[in-house]
């Protein structure tokens, strides 16, 4: 985390905090307040977007936790942040796997936002976007695999997924490494399997990483 950040992050605490401290002492003077506070949250976690999933799903548990002091049109307005970005990762992701899709070194992109995966349609008819989870096969397996993990100059080497960030993940060597190579394939685990959660960064800084990862 950067000091901007840093800074943007912690700064944006401070009227949350009054707010809800004033909020318990006096509830029917300083309602409002909780919601200035609250909103204000979400704003400064909007300058930082890296940050904001993850500072808008807290802006939003209070709110709900504090649910006298506020209005459903509140809640519908702060959820609807968390839910748009989620739709923006889910944009991201999307675009990966086409660039992914095009790519001489990937064997096959496993997402459902692809008309070629067998869950496609269902996942049209369930969801309005696209999920922000996806994972690929290199051609040449374990070692380009790996070489290609190790290559990641802005994406982060990562077993988590759904964070604000992108994280890539290669199972064979990290979160799998204790499985034999036969257990692994029984699950679908190939040595080319990279695990990938799109975050919310520009999409071209997110290509041209991986596009500079997987170049011999």
């Amino acid at each position: 985390m950067t000091f901007d950040r840093a800074w943007v992050l912690a700064l944006a605490w401070i009227p949350l905090a009054w707010g809800y401290f004033e909020y318990q002492r006096t509830p029917r003077k300083w309602g409002l307040g909780l919601k200035i506070a609250t909103f204000t949250l979400i704003l400064l976690a909007l300058a930082q977007p890296r940050l904001t999933i993850s500072t808008a799903k807290v802006a939003v548990g209070v709110l709900v936790d504090t649910s006298a002091s506020v209005t459903p049109r509140d809640l519908e307005r702060a959820t609807r942040v968390v839910s748009d970005l989620d739709g923006a990762r889910g944009s991201n992701a999307l675009r990966v796997a086409e660039f992914l899709t095009a790519h001489a070194a990937i064997a096959v992109v496993h997402y459902n936002g692809l008309p070629s995966h067998p869950d496609y349609q269902t996942s049209m008819k369930q969801m309005q976007k696209p999920g922000a989870v996806l994972s690929f096969e290199l051609k040449n397996g374990f070692d380009s695999a790996k070489q290609f993990i190790d290559k990641l100059k802005m994406c982060v080497r990562a077993v988590s997924v759904g964070t604000a960030d992108t994280l890539l993940s290669h199972p064979a060597s990290m979160s799998h490494s204790g499985m034999s190579r036969e257990d692994r394939y029984k699950s679908g685990i190939t040595d080319g399997l990279i695990r990938m959660s799109v975050g919310l960064e520009n999409i071209d800084d997110i290509l041209n990483d991986l596009d500079q990862a997987l170049a011999t």
